[in-house]
């Protein structure tokens, strides 16, 4: 289902979508997620009731909550969880817009300049108590892209007067950076922004930066490009681009993660037939693939999010059930398990480990 997909790109981006707000650590082994003394795994993203509309959510383990919202059309686009308090961004349908908004448990707070265009905010990060998302914002025939401290906005310089957003935010020493992409008449340009200064990552090509990630003072981004013939999943450290293996049909990184130097990143690659949900492991050694399946998986497959803690990779996302609807889900390792959903599309955009 690649259409689903590229629609939660457009609504919720995502893609994506550093696990879209929810910072790591690194840590000792720990027992599996879900048992007595593990981890708990919190994801968010959206369900359709009834086939035709969606709503917001998050999932603590595989039980779902619903968040405030019209109940049209919502999505929860990035997910964080600070002191047992979970913080999620997105965006809900209200008088005929796409509304940018963040959610405190399930209490939803509009965002400045969306009760009259469309927009959503993409991600979300928490640091000293202050809730910061980014997104964008319809105005004037295009897209522009910005960022939210708690409900103020800030405006983030494009290429112009075309269209531009902002799809991934996180803080580090005080600072925001947010990744996405810049239109510059012709084609998308993947970027990213240092407070409001944009840094060009590939400006040759059409392509995204979904995730951003920063650690030991480098900025780590995780996207895509075009070839001219196909999507070539890579990742920038600061501008230097690297390619992910698995491009021969296709493939989009969706986010990223770095631990102790060793980098994280959940995506996607087409073998000629399908979709397959993987992550890839990059460390000095070389670049590792890991494939993501399951019992139910028998068609296409995305891995949206990813975050590594206590020697397991945790990654969210969505798989398509014989073509009949997607099936949200995280993988432990390479395990799968399905979350609380109706018999209808449902997907998920972010996760967080605890």
């Amino acid at each position: 289902m690649k259409k689903a997909f590229f629609l939660a790109i457009i609504f919720a981006i995502t893609i994506a979508l550093l696990a879209n707000g929810c910072k790591p650590a690194a840590a000792p082994t720990q027992p599996a997620a879900g048992s007595a003394n593990g981890p708990t795994v919190y994801t968010a993203g959206n369900y359709s009731p009834d086939g035709s509309n969606n709503i917001a959510c998050y999932w603590k383990g595989t039980t779902k909550t619903d968040l405030q919202c019209s109940g049209i059309n919502a999505g929860a686009t990035g997910i964080n969880v600070i002191g047992g308090t979970i913080y999620t961004s997105g965006y809900d349908y209200e008088s005929g817009n796409s509304v940018p908004c963040y959610w405190v448990g399930t209490a939803q707070t509009n965002l400045p300049d969306s009760e009259s265009t469309n927009g959503s905010a993409s991600s979300i990060d928490v640091s000293g108590g202050t809730i910061y998302t980014a997104g964008y914002y319809y105005y004037s025939h295009y897209d522009i892209p910005c960022y939210w401290t708690g409900t103020t906005k800030t405006d983030l310089p494009g290429l112009g007067a075309y269209t531009a957003q902002a799809q991934s935010i996180y803080i580090y020493g005080g600072q925001v950076y947010t990744a996405g992409y810049a239109n510059n008449g012709s084609y998308n340009v993947p970027c990213y922004w240092t407070g409001t200064s944009m840094t060009e990552l590939n400006g040759s090509v059409n392509g995204s930066a979904y995730s951003i990630n920063v650690a030991g003072g480098v900025v780590y981004t995780a996207g895509f490009y075009n070839n001219g013939s196909t999507d070539v999943a890579c990742y920038w450290t600061g501008t230097t681009e690297t390619d992910l293996p698995g491009n021969t049909y296709g493939a989009q990184a969706c986010s990223i993660n770095v631990i102790n130097g060793t980098i994280y990143i959940a995506g996607y690659y087409a073998n000629n037939t399908y979709f397959i949900p993987c992550y890839w492991t990059v460390t000095s050694v070389g670049t590792i693939r890991n494939d993501l399946t399951g019992s139910g998986i028998s068609g296409n497959g995305y891995a949206t999010s990813i975050f590594a803690t206590g020697g397991t990779v945790y990654t969210g996302g969505y798989y398509d059930n014989s073509g009949s609807n997607d099936v949200p889900c995280y993988w432990a390792g390479i395990t799968e398990n399905n979350l609380q959903a109706t018999t209808y599309n449902a997907i998920v955009n972010a996760i967080c480990v605890q």
